[in-house]
């Protein structure tokens, strides 16, 4: 079962953003999703964990992930870091282990299928063992 509260706070003067925020429960777990509006088809939102920490943070634009998407664990660790443009992965994509050393890294480039954006993996795939050498190291092309 999902319960919501929700507070809208919207400014109606077009130079303003717009804020929009939810208190939720599903489960037994609470989650705080804050959400701005920068402009008509722009979305900057954030996620919180139950502990009030940052969970997640993205952009959308026309409602398609855009720009950096952070995720941080429940200790506020850095956990990801993708970048998406239209959508789909594009650029580099970071995960990292829960004491915050890189865990591996890939890089995506955007391509049109049919005037679909899809990502694929563009350039090098590195991941690293706990202590941060390399484990292993994958060139694609």
């Amino acid at each position: 079962m999902i319960f919501l509260v929700v507070f809208l706070p919207y400014f109606l003067k077009a130079q303003n953003p717009i804020y929009d925020t939810v208190l939720g429960y599903s489960g037994s777990s609470k989650y705080i999703k804050s959400i701005t509006i920068t402009k008509a088809n722009k979305k900057h939102i954030r996620l919180y964990h139950s502990n009030s920490k940052l969970q997640v943070e993205y952009f959308t634009l026309d409602d398609k992930y855009e720009g950096k998407y952070i995720v941080y664990n429940a200790d506020g660790v850095l956990a990801s870091i993708t970048n998406y443009k239209q959508g789909v992965f594009n650029g580099e994509k970071i995960n990292y282990n829960a004491d915050g050393s890189i865990k591996d890294k890939s890089h995506y480039k955007l391509v049109q299928i049919n005037d679909v954006p899809k990502s694929v993996l563009d350039g090098t795939f590195v991941s690293y063992f706990n202590n941060g050498k390399k484990e292993k190291e994958i060139r694609l092309r």
